[in-house]
């Protein structure tokens, strides 16, 4: 009778990991993923976030870019408009996302592209159809930056479209991607319940394999 213990393969740690991420991968597990603001998987903040709070169990930012993120989307609107637009909030907070891996890639021209769902954001978001105007923010005005220099516009005849608002106005921090509606794989908004097996999945890979081959 062979015994388990022949079965086992020395493998270094680079290669145990190198199976890891694949077998992560595979599975799709969000915390294998590596977050564009960190450089990190998703993961619990040490820090509780004070603004992005949907990403409070697992987040793609920490506690200083969820300070930044809040002090540039604030900055949209007045004090009396504070807290009246939660789905722009939820737009601005992308970054923050632990599914923001998933729906970022590169195009064939090298362009990043972040996938954001058409109806999450014509529904919540734009209030409007996405070929059209908004008259949603109208009420507020919003104060943007155009040639360098901070303007007050009025959304319904600045932006003919979602498109043309979203081409200049890109999550916080993600301002060097383009952004495309997708109907099926794209970024809907928060995420409210923790995966516990997107949380620890990755981590319990990584150790059954060191049992099995180290």
């Amino acid at each position: 009778m062979i015994s388990k213990k022949s079965f086992k393969v020395n493998l270094p740690f680079h290669n145990i990991l190198a199976i890891t991420i694949t077998i992560c991968t595979l599975l799709d597990l969000t915390n294998c993923q590596t977050c564009q603001l960190t450089g990190l998987s998703p993961s619990t903040p040490n820090i509780p976030l004070q603004y992005c709070t949907m990403y409070q169990t697992n987040a793609c930012c920490n506690s200083l870019q969820d300070q930044q993120i809040k002090a540039l989307a604030q900055g949209y609107f007045s004090s009396r408009c504070q807290g009246r637009y939660p789905s722009l909030k939820q737009y601005f907070c992308f970054g923050c996302s632990p599914d923001q891996p998933k729906y970022t890639s590169t195009n064939a021209q090298g362009k990043k592209v972040l996938k954001v769902c058409s109806n999450f954001f014509s529904s919540k978001v734009w209030g409007a159809p996405l070929n059209e105007k908004t008259v949603k923010y109208d009420p507020c005005g919003l104060q943007i930056t155009l040639n360098g220099q901070q303007q007050i516009v009025t959304a319904s005849t600045q932006y003919p479209s979602a498109q043309d608002f979203v081409n200049s106005n890109q999550p916080i921090f993600l301002s060097d991607f383009l952004i495309e509606f997708d109907d099926k794989n794209c970024l809907i908004g928060s995420i409210l319940k923790i995966n516990w097996f997107n949380t620890f999945g990755g981590l319990a890979i990584y150790f059954l394999i060191s049992i099995l081959f180290i």
